[in-house]
């Protein structure tokens, strides 16, 4: 199989800023950050400082496995995406 040089470059490019891409949260509010640490199964106190409970939350396995979570999401959308453009991948 001959590969297509600038397809397969399109298509690294974009999987490794799926994976690599963060998640800031410090501009969520005190209440915003008590939801969201709910939503991915961590219990914060509304009485802990935002700091605290932003440095809790980032700290977390659950937020760890949120990012990890998130980011196979967006692999798979590009993933997708790619092969819908070019459904022979990168092959020439």
């Amino acid at each position: 199989m001959k590969i297509d040089i600038p397809k397969y470059q399109e298509y690294a490019n974009a999987i490794s800023q799926a994976l690599s891409t963060e998640y800031d949260i410090s501009g969520k509010t005190k209440a915003q950050l008590k939801e969201f640490a709910t939503s991915i199964g961590l219990s914060v106190k509304t009485t802990l400082t935002k700091t605290v409970m932003l440095e809790t939350i980032l700290d977390s396995n659950e937020f760890k496995v949120y990012t990890l979570e998130e980011n196979e999401k967006a692999r798979r959308e590009v993933e997708k995406a790619f092969y819908e453009k070019y459904p022979n991948g990168y092959s020439a």
